[in-house]
């Protein structure tokens, strides 16, 4: 904690605010360690951490903070505004910077009208969330072999007949049976058609024998999240999807080939998506090729055509390249991968090569 809170105070001599305050829970329990529904984190630009809970979390988050720099103080929920507004006072804080892109305009106003001090927005937080510290490469890597094992052990049970829907809860039971917690975000399971739909819902359709099976999803390990998605053949694969679903291997391999240290998110993006361009499906490849991963399972960087972002060193991000045909199927194949001085490492440890159930 106390690097993290060395670069918040690096930061905001930087910018000449005199504090930060965080209300975003990935921003809270980046800094805690405690995932709670409620709370403040105040960081000056001298130094002074305090985490304001109300009694729910007042023990949990003292055994969080543990030994660390930052205070601790219990405020019941609807005075918690008031009693960051006297602290900012004391502290003789006059510009505060907060999460303007979480925070909603009308809650924003109501703490300017609060606080006796010029309100700023902050957009570094999810920067410098994005450099994943080795106990945070940890976790994640942890957080991917729970998904892969959950994902290998409900493959062993998909069968024709079984609808999206069970697949769905079956994987979310082992999830959950191999140790994430609850919360992982939407699990994608598409059959058939639906696969054509690159965030479809999962519904009572049921499974059939030549059908495609797309799964996206992850497992959530101590607040961070991981990311993959395979799609499976139900009893046989045609020529044509064994044709396409080599053809997105191929992307994803180029994707992976191209991740370094240096090199622009929408570099690694075109190296994917050349690939699916020349052969023809340029137009059915219409997301980005990936995203960063951490306490989001959407942050920076963004691996997309256009991003300005460049991929740097303990980075975390996913490749997942796709292509949808409309009504007929889809294939989309994703690793995580993190970011080196030179190359990358594959997060992912489950073969790309196409099973056939």
């Amino acid at each position: 904690m106390e690097i993290k809170l060395a670069k918040i105070v690096q930061r905001l001599n930087q910018s000449g605010a005199d504090a930060l305050v965080l209300h975003a829970p990935q921003n809270r329990r980046y800094l805690t360690g405690l995932r709670a529904s409620a709370g403040t984190v105040v960081v000056t630009s001298r130094g002074e951490a305090v985490f304001v809970v109300d009694f729910r979390y007042s023990t949990a988050a003292r055994q969080a903070l543990g030994g660390s720099p930052m205070a601790c103080e219990e405020v019941p929920v609807e005075e918690q505004d008031r009693w960051v507004g006297s602290f900012l006072r004391g502290s003789g804080c006059r510009r505060v910077l907060i999460e303007d892109q979480y925070l909603p305009l009308a809650r924003a106003r109501e703490l300017e009208a609060l606080w006796p001090a010029e309100l700023a927005g902050c957009g570094w937080m999810e920067e410098l969330r994005a450099v994943k510290t080795p106990e945070e490469l940890r976790c994640i890597r942890t957080s991917q072999e729970i998904a892969e094992k959950s994902l290998l052990e409900t493959l062993e049970r998909v069968a024709p007949g079984m609808t999206e829907r069970q697949v769905e809860a079956y994987l979310t039971w082992r999830l959950l049976e191999n140790g994430s917690e609850n919360g992982v975000f939407g699990i994608v399971a598409a059959s058939g058609p639906n696969s054509a739909l690159p965030h479809a819902v999962p519904t009572d359709r049921a499974l059939e024998r030549g059908d495609l099976l797309l799964i996206d999803f992850g497992a959530l390990y101590r607040g961070w999240y991981s990311d993959i998605t395979r799609t499976v053949a139900i009893g046989r694969a045609g020529e044509e999807e064994r044709a396409v679903y080599a053809l997105v291997q191929s992307a994803c391999e180029a994707a992976i080939a191209a991740v370094s240290g240096g090199v622009s998110a929408a570099a690694a993006d075109e190296a994917a998506r050349s690939v699916i361009r020349q052969a023809g499906y340029a137009g059915f490849f219409g997301h980005g090729l990936g995203h960063g991963v951490g306490l989001d399972i959407h942050e920076l960087p963004r691996l997309r055509p256009g991003s300005r972002d460049t991929l740097r060193p303990g980075n975390v991000v996913t490749v997942e390249p796709g292509i949808y045909l409309p009504e007929r199927f889809g294939v989309r194949i994703e690793d995580l991968l993190a970011v080196e001085e030179k190359g990358c490492s594959r997060l992912t440890r489950m073969s790309r090569e196409l099973i056939v159930l």
